[in-house]
């Protein structure tokens, strides 16, 4: 079905966003005390999309390709580690409480990876502003 030079390293980072979309998906449905991650999943598909936008309107790849997948797969591994970040005053004990709290800090280490990659990829490039772009 794919074409044989396309490998995984070489798919558009929308594929990815899907990819890792699927898997939380996939196993918060099951159970759904652990829905509070699916906040997550809107915006691992929306990163893929702006990534995609960029990458297409401005003729040039998206800065660090790799940087951006592991970022969001980590932000869909980092998902499931933070589902009680809101729950303080259910009587979680501190260490209970500082996990969470500590696993949601995390989570924008990459982020910020994403959002510095698309600002590098929009550096120094003069592009039509097109319907897409206006999202961004």
């Amino acid at each position: 079905m794919r074409e044989p030079r396309m490998t995984m390293h070489r798919s558009p980072v929308f594929v990815w966003s899907i990819l890792v979309k699927t898997f939380p998906l996939l196993l918060l449905l099951s159970v759904l005390p652990g829905a509070f991650t699916m906040v997550y999943i809107p915006i691992l598909s929306r990163s893929g999309n702006i990534s995609h936008i960029i990458s297409n309107f401005l003729g040039k790849p998206v800065f660090e390709y790799l940087g951006i997948v592991y970022a969001m797969i980590s932000i869909g591994v980092l998902g499931f580690l933070v589902w009680a970040h809101h729950m303080s005053t259910v009587g979680l004990d501190i260490d209970t409480h500082a996990h969470f709290i500590a696993a949601t800090m995390i989570i924008a280490v990459p982020t910020g990876i994403k959002i510095f990659s698309w600002i590098t990829a929009m550096w120094g490039v003069r592009y039509n502003t097109k319907h897409p772009c206006y999202s961004l």
